[in-house]
Order: structure tokens, then sequence, then C-alpha cells
């Protein structure tokens, strides 16, 4: 671990902020997911989307390229 991790890691503070930070993004997160009511639909077809992008990542970064 590099000086500037540690120093972050030690400053409570900041650490505390972030923990709250998260928390909160991750609420509001999850309120907005249960009005929407093909979220899991959402979330499985955007998971074959990366499963796809990653299996084919060379290809698909040569027809970009192209």
């Amino acid at each position: 671990m590099n000086n500037k991790a540690k120093k972050a890691i030690n400053d409570s503070a900041r650490v505390d902020w972030q923990d709250e930070t998260l928390w909160l993004v991750r609420g509001k997160r999850d309120r907005l997911a249960m009005q929407i009511p093909e979220w899991e639909a959402l979330r499985d077809a955007a998971c074959a989307i990366k499963s796809y992008s990653n299996s084919h990542l060379d290809t698909l970064l040569e027809e970009f390229e192209d």
C-alpha cells in the first residue's frame, strides 16, 4: 500500500464521510430501483451486455477502430 493510501485510511473523518456517502447513495439507488418494475430485467440485460462485451472485447475493439 502506498503512502497516500495509508494516509487516507488513517484519516478517520474522511473514512467516516466516505462510508456515510456510500450508504446514502446506495439507499437512493435502492429506493429508485423499487419504483421501476422491470429493474431486475434491466440488471440482467446489463449483465448480459457486459459478459458479451468482455468475452468479445478484441473483436469489438477492432470493429470500433475500423
